[in-house]
């Protein structure tokens, strides 16, 4: 079973970024390939496991299991907890590239899981299990109701409060009745995502909130089947190439696929996606002529796609890594970056048990510097490597080591401070960042020590675990030298130990919400706020924490009361401030959203917000600002119909996004005793004129605030579909270029140039 790692690593991302970030598959047919700081050796892991209550589980399962490219998980080593909740267990991944996941199970309870940093020093990992467990239902079938066996599907947990990176996947094919079960999932609050793919018959993928309890997740899975899409591979010169391998991938979705070209350079893809955005690559020994994947999309509604590939035959270079003897170093991950700095896709590999490694498709036109990275070695680059060569040595050393200790105000250890560490060369005044850096987190006694560092100069930064989104990223700076099997030790650093705040949660009427979103700004200041996710207790209390000493502002959403807040909380060192939030909204704001035609249009997301005080009015970006702390979010069901809940009365205006078509704004009142109807006006299109490789900007600010960016293509012109009707200022990111002004009316397509002088 091939399963893609974009789930996988979408859910952990998410947790980080809030926002679902798929990552692009490896050819299939390609060797398995290392990603600078991948595993290599193998790493130890221990921990305990314990109940909600603390109690120590024995008898418990603690996995490390590997999600690598279009593989299967891979179970690496599995371990039992001892009487006191114990466990150790070893893995060596090798140097695939992927992301390494740890989870733990026991009959009766939920599983727990969190992807882990390999490259990590401290390799602890406890986990809490929560008694009972429930189950994700997934029903696979075609637009047409008919179920498909054997799908691939792909189901991912990512608990609605904890750490960053908490997640357990769960991953098998259809029976035959096109259903799966993903089976010991926590009774506890989650985002499920869930990828399914049935080669011929299509792909789909999502995301659904389970709620707090055991009842079992149904998931009705239908495929698209998607369209063609038609391409041409040509040389340089015009010449169609035949038989050319080509992948074409969606960049936000599990969906890829390869043919090969015909006589005529002639290849047909299907099954592709429509109204996404999907990519080429070619594969062999050939390299697209700008080395970067191309850019394809397939309309709404269409029957193919068309795109032009230009290729030449592609470098290859080969060589060995060795230590300073001459002894090779297997499982080493060697990149090739080009000197030209015009970055396409990686090129990667590992090293053989004869320290040998090969790197292809490589652009002619340019030198490549080679980087090697070894858990056990300092990094070593060699630079302006011809893209054929065949006998290039990188030569490792032991390299140097870093060392400190973290302690608060009162002198006691801080555990968990993030130290991280940069090469720097200095010229006078001027310090340049070099590519070799690496970070590590504090242990229980305020210890840290980063070794196999490159001899020179590093420029260190002691991060505080209470640093918010809005704080310098660094709370001291220090400079010290590396020497080739040195150990050096840089002062002591005293870092200000964080407070924490216990919210409460309020209601007027019904029950307490158990999962609620944050958002943290310092007191009267707007801006891109510190978010959370929090898990409330039967008490309504939550903890949010360690924050930096100070005044904050505290928002709390939850998806059917809208929004509570709290001011000027004062947060001090080592203490726990307690804050209410009340919860009033008391009205809703309903509608239904169509379509150009006048059909239903599911999935939009619905914005209820207030443009007056009581929102977050000075937030700098175009449009509705995310983060306006007012009124409520929501999405259209498949009806188009929308309900707004926990909205407080007043004035707002109702935002309106679906993808692939323009936003649209509308005014209303609250309470209201007709519900919305909204139509979605068919998208303009607007083509721009500009050199190529330039980043052209499109905005306006009369109606829905619109600003939106892109490159140019070799073209030399840039697309922007589904523009809302109105007035635009167009220009390029380029001196010698002077903006333009184009008025766009509902469904009209244009095209201007952008003068340059």
């Amino acid at each position: 079973m091939r399963i893609s790692r974009k789930v996988v690593l979408a859910a952990a991302m998410v947790s980080v970024a809030g926002a679902l970030v798929w990552s692009q598959r490896s050819p299939s047919a390609a060797p398995r390939e290392a990603a600078p700081g991948a595993p290599t050796v193998a790493k130890a892991w221990d921990g305990r496991v314990f109940d909600s209550s603390g109690r120590a589980l024995a008898d418990a399962s603690v996995e490390a299991v590997w999600i690598g490219a279009d593989d299967a998980p891979r179970v690496l080593a599995r371990a039992s907890t001892d009487g006191a909740g114990a466990y150790r267990l070893s893995a060596e991944p090798g140097a695939l590239r992927g992301a390494l996941l740890l989870r733990a199970t026991k009959e009766g309870y939920g599983a727990s899981g969190r992807q882990v940093d390999v490259r990590a020093v401290g390799r602890h990992a406890d986990f809490t299990l929560l008694r009972g467990a429930t189950e994700v239902h997934v029903t696979v079938a075609t637009v047409k109701g008919e179920r498909v066996p054997g799908a691939e599907v792909v189901v991912t947990a990512e608990p609605s409060a904890g750490e960053a990176g908490a997640m357990v996947v769960f991953g098998d094919k259809t029976d035959g009745r096109g259903s799966y079960v993903a089976r010991g999932i926590a009774t506890s609050s989650a985002t499920i995502h869930y990828s399914v793919v049935a080669r011929g018959r299509g792909r789909t993928h999502g995301a659904i909130v389970k709620p707090r309890g055991d009842a079992p997740v149904e998931i009705a899975a239908v495929l698209d089947e998607g369209a063609s899409l038609v391409g041409a591979a040509v040389d340089a010169a015009g010449r169609p190439v035949s038989a050319l391998r080509v992948r074409a991938a969606e960049t936000d979705g599990p969906w890829s696929d390869e043919a090969e070209s015909d006589g005529a350079g002639r290849f047909v893809l299907r099954g592709a996606p429509r109204a996404t955005g999907l990519v080429v690559s070619v594969l062999g020994d050939w390299v697209t002529a700008s080395g970067a994947d191309v850019p394809a999309r397939i309309e709404a509604g269409a029957a193919e796609g068309e795109v032009r590939v230009v290729v030449e035959p592609a470098g290859t270079i080969r060589g060995r890594v060795v230590d300073g003897r001459g002894n090779p170093i297997s499982l080493a991950a060697v990149r090739a970056l080009p000197a030209d700095r015009s970055m396409g896709v990686d090129h990667l590999a590992t090293t053989d048990e004869l320290g040998r490694f090969t790197l292809r498709g490589l652009r002619t036109q340019t030198a490549w510097t080679i980087d090697a990275r070894h858990d056990d070695w300092a990094p070593k680059a060699v630079e302006n490597v011809p893209a054929r060569a065949t006998d290039v040595e990188v030569r490792m050393t032991a390299g140097g080591a870093l060392a400190g200790d973290v302690i608060d105000d009162a002198r006691a250890p801080q555990s968990g401070v993030s130290v991280y560490v940069h090469r720097i060369e200095r010229r006078g005044e001027v310090a340049t960042g070099q590519r070799e850096h690496a970070e590590v987190a504090a242990d229980a006694k305020g210890r840290w020590e980063i070794t196999h560092l490159v001899p020179g100069t590093y420029r260190v930064e002691i991060r505080s675990a209470a640093k918010a989104a809005w704080a310098p990223t660094a709370a001291k700076v220090l400079e010290a030298e590396v020497t080739e099997g040195g150990r050096t030790v840089v002062d002591e650093v005293r870092v200000a130990r964080g407070g924490r705040i216990r919210g409460r949660i309020l209601v007027d009427a019904g029950a307490l919400p158990r999962a609620v979103s944050l958002a943290l700004l310092p007191s009267g200041k707007g801006g891109a706020p510190q978010r959370f996710a929090a898990q409330v207790d039967r008490g309504g209390t939550f903890v949010v924490g360690p924050l930096e000493p100070g005044a904050y502002s505290l928002t709390v959403h939850d998806a059917t009361r809208g929004y509570a807040r709290a001011d000027a909380i004062q947060v001090a060192a080592a203490r726990e401030t307690e804050a209410e939030l009340a919860f009033s909204g008391r009205f809703a704001v309903t509608g239904v959203v169509v379509d150009a035609g006048g059909k239903p249009v599911e999935g939009a997301v619905v914005d209820v917000f207030d443009a007056g005080d009581r929102g977050q009015r000075d937030y700098p970006l175009p449009g509705r600002a995310p983060d306006n702390f007012s009124g409520n979010t929501t999405k259209t069901d498949a009806a188009g119909r929308f309900v707004a809940d926990g909205v407080v009365a007043g004035r707002y205006q109702v935002r309106v996004q679906k993808a692939g078509a323009p936003p649209v704004v509308r005014p209303v009142d609250a309470p209201s005793e007709s519900a919305m109807r909204i139509a979605l006006p068919a998208g303009a299109v607007l083509s721009v004129k500009a050199p190529a490789d330039k980043v052209v900007i499109v905005e306006t600010s009369d109606g829905p605030g619109v600003s939106e960016s892109r490159v140019t293509p070799t073209t030399g012109v840039a697309r922007f579909d589904a523009l809302p009707p109105g007035n635009y200022r167009v220009r390029a990111v380029t001196a010698q270029a002077k903006p333009v002004t184009v008025t766009l009316g509902a469904g009209e397509a244009k095209t201007v140039a952008i003068p340059t002088t």
